[in-house]
């Protein structure tokens, strides 16, 4: 019943309206004027509001970045790169380091190994100079003895010659006592005759130098070597005695 009476209602209220409006409005009296009058009744439609268009939301300004972020980041990449040449080149260094070290610890070795070697060659070769010294000093002891019995036997020869010869005078006493020195050639011949210690008594002296002198030459002594003549006869000292003749 409600909804008959509301859309009559409605129509009447729009046809109202529309004769007020007329009035209102300033019209033109040569024209005509033309009144559409509506039904009665009134078409109801359902109109759909379109949404307001979202306004767009404001886009917040982004912070723009520095322009030398790109500078930075270049520095930085320089700087790592740095870092990691100084790594490199002090890694290499150490290693180079390390070689010479071990360079000079195998000169060190070589050289020490040398010394030692030249020290051993030293100490082999002064044990062989002491050998052969020994050996020398051993064959130039028994040469001496040798020569030493050598030279006696000789002396004993002419010791043997010129007490033959030696005419004691009457006035010799066993305390006299005469030095002589002779010198002898290689040939053996007796080429002089001193006193060098007198016995205080002439005739006891003269009679020691004749005794020599007569025995005059000792030809055996070419049969020796030069060095025992040269060693033992080239000088000889004799001493006369009363009791005995000693060379």
């Amino acid at each position: 019943m409600y909804k008959t009476l509301v859309l009559p209602l409605i129509a009447t209220l729009l046809l109202h309206a529309s004769i007020i409006l007329m009035f209102l409005v300033d019209w033109d009296d040569s024209e005509a004027r033309v009144v559409k009058v509506q039904p009665s009744y009134v078409k109801a439609k359902l109109v759909t509001l379109d949404k307001p268009k979202a306004r767009p939301a404001e886009k917040k300004p982004v912070p723009q970045k520095p322009q030398d972020d790109k500078a930075a980041r270049q520095r930085e990449q320089a700087k790592q790169l740095e870092a990691a040449k100084q790594k490199e080149a002090s890694k290499q260094k150490e290693l180079a380091r390390q070689k010479e070290v071990a360079k000079q610890k195998a000169v060190a070795d070589l050289a020490e190994k040398q010394r030692q070697q030249e020290q051993q060659r030293r100490r082999e070769e002064q044990l062989e100079r002491e050998l052969a010294q020994a050996i020398a000093d051993e064959s130039v002891q028994q040469q001496a003895a040798t020569d030493a019995e050598l030279a006696g036997s000789y002396i004993g020869m002419m010791t043997n010659i010129i007490q033959r010869n030696w005419s004691r005078p009457p006035s010799a006493r066993n305390n006299m006592e005469v030095e002589l020195e002779i010198r002898l050639v290689p040939t053996g011949d007796v080429v002089n005759v001193n006193i060098i210690k007198s016995s205080g008594n002439d005739a006891f002296d003269r009679s020691a130098v004749k005794a020599v002198e007569k025995a005059g030459r000792f030809p055996e002594l070419q049969q020796l070597p030069g060095r025992v003549f040269e060693q033992n006869f080239r000088r000889l000292i004799i001493i006369f005695r009363p009791e005995d003749l000693r060379l």
